[in-house]
């Protein structure tokens, strides 16, 4: 603690300055991450907040509304934002989402901040600085950290949690400030309950915290839950248990698996390769080593049963990861701790260095890659391009299931909030010469994978103008594989704009 006392002073100043790098960065991303990386974040939550906002009617809505399985919480954060922003006057729907992601961004660099000095004093000394940086600027996470989507504020809240609860000579009163922040967490995503069952078995086994502690801790958790379940009945109209609707509708009807099914290795695979194989192999490499080295981490308690569980659930995506994502540099700091007093100079100097160097690049290429890419396909870049270039657009064709203006048929995928009155939106049915060459003053919107069509468009003279990925972005996506390049979209018109309406 001596150590820790001398340097505090410059600590304080090389946080700061990492902070400020930091919120460059984040907001620079969070400026050009325009859209949504999965429907859901979009229909689910900025659709929802519209019912609020008169905009929308349950008409309009996702069957997940119906069925009253969404919490409320975010919704209506995202209502009071945007009425907020509304009062100062801005109401143009891409400068509203634009600032939902920018107050994402400064509530994750608060959030990362005080993790990050929670848990400094756990840190050697030599490795404090290093700590100070990863959990910033590992090269995926200011991505993730600017979304307002329910696994973004589920993963900072988890932070928050951990920071209570590892934080050095707290009060008892800290337990229940760390329930009520649990049960936020739990509020933004009902999937977080895995992890706070294993931090609850965790303060049972490891930490022996008392019986007045864990009192505090259930204690704060529930008076969210009963204040969140009003704000959910107030935002349906009627009564709901929300998550008790959810786990009926998606374990016990499995609603989930309609929307496919993966291997019980998906999440081992997504974390090895989806970094990069370099970073993803450090990565398991790190969870492993705690496993085995220091199973008495609250990590491991909390991230063994929301991966192990979710393995075991039929329906996975990448993004249900998303939560734990901002765990990732405390555990491989641990990790390198442990190693550190175990290898030689020799092989620092030959083998971790060189390795260094090379994640350094990698991470250095992602980051800037991720700061410019729009959100996903880039669907609404593309809704931006053409409301603000061609103002005098009659119709725009499209695959619905693609976009940009829909994912698809279904009840509520329409996204109303992006789109004006003048605008008209139809689904290309017949990829035949004759059905594009009778709409020649309409605008197309294609997916770059659909040959077919984009080569027929072209036959009748139909010519790209904007495609809603930057070309620079398409060449990394070959290395970094974000996302499908085959899905990102492509505006075809045989007029380059128009000036009037």
């Amino acid at each position: 603690m001596n150590c820790w006392s001398n340097n505090a002073g410059n600590i304080n100043k090389r946080f700061v300055f990492i902070i400020a790098i930091a919120s460059v960065v984040y907001i620079i991303t969070a400026i050009n991450s325009s859209g949504y990386h999965h429907p859901d974040e979009h229909y689910q939550i900025v659709e929802f907040a519209g019912l609020k906002a008169g905009c929308n009617t349950g008409n309009d809505l996702t069957w997940e509304y119906d069925a009253g399985i969404r919490p409320a919480l975010q919704p209506m954060m995202a209502f009071m934002t945007i009425k907020a922003a509304c009062i100062f006057g801005v109401t143009d729907p891409f400068m509203l989402s634009a600032i939902l992601r920018i107050v994402t961004a400064l509530l994750a660099l608060s959030a990362i901040s005080i993790f990050i000095w929670a848990l400094l004093p756990t840190i050697k000394p030599e490795n404090r600085t290093i700590f100070m940086i990863i959990p910033f600027f590992l090269w995926f996470l200011p991505a993730i950290n600017v979304r307002f989507s329910s696994e973004t504020f589920s993963g900072l809240t988890l932070l928050l949690v951990i920071a209570i609860l590892q934080s050095p000579n707290k009060r008892d009163i800290a337990y229940f400030w760390g329930g009520i922040t649990m049960g936020i967490s739990f509020e933004f995503r009902y999937q977080m309950g895995l992890c706070f069952l294993g931090i609850f078995l965790w303060l049972l086994l490891v930490k022996k915290s008392t019986a007045k502690q864990i009192w505090l801790l259930v204690s704060g958790s529930l008076l969210v839950l009963v204040v969140c379940t009003l704000i959910d009945s107030w935002f349906y109209g009627r009564f709901v248990v929300a998550p008790v609707n959810y786990l009926r509708s998606n374990l016990i009807d499995d609603m989930a698996s309609l929307y496919g099914i993966s291997p019980w290795h998906y999440y081992l695979v997504s974390i090895i390769t989806r970094p990069t194989l370099l970073i993803g192999i450090s990565i398991i490499a790190s969870l492993l080593a705690l496993c085995i080295f220091d199973r008495k981490n609250i990590l491991v308690w909390c991230i063994i049963p929301y991966v192990v569980i979710h393995s075991c659930i039929p329906h996975k995506e990448l993004r249900f990861l998303f939560p734990l994502a901002n765990l990732t540099p405390l555990m491989v700091v641990y990790a390198w701790q442990y190693l550190q007093s175990k290898l030689t100079m020799q092989a620092v100097k030959y083998i971790v260095s060189p390795v260094l160097v090379v994640m350094i690049l990698i991470n250095t290429g992602g980051l800037v890659m991720l700061a410019g890419k729009p959100a996903g396909n880039g669907a609404v870049n593309m809704i931006r391009f053409i409301q603000h270039q061609y103002p005098c657009r009659k119709q725009v064709y499209c695959d619905i299931r693609y976009g940009p203006y829909t994912v698809g048929a279904a009840k509520g995928l329409l996204a109303k909030f992006y789109c004006d009155s003048s605008l008209t939106v139809k689904d290309i049915k017949e990829p035949t010469a004759h059905f594009f060459s009778k709409d020649a003053l309409s605008l197309f919107v294609l997916p770059k994978g659909d040959k077919s069509r984009i080569t027929m468009l072209e036959s009748l003279g139909f010519t790209a103008q904007k495609e809603s990925i930057p070309a620079w972005i398409e060449k990394m996506n070959r290395f970094y594989k974000v996302y499908p390049s085959s899905m990102s979209l492509v505006l075809y018109s045989k007029q380059s704009n128009c000036k009037f309406r």
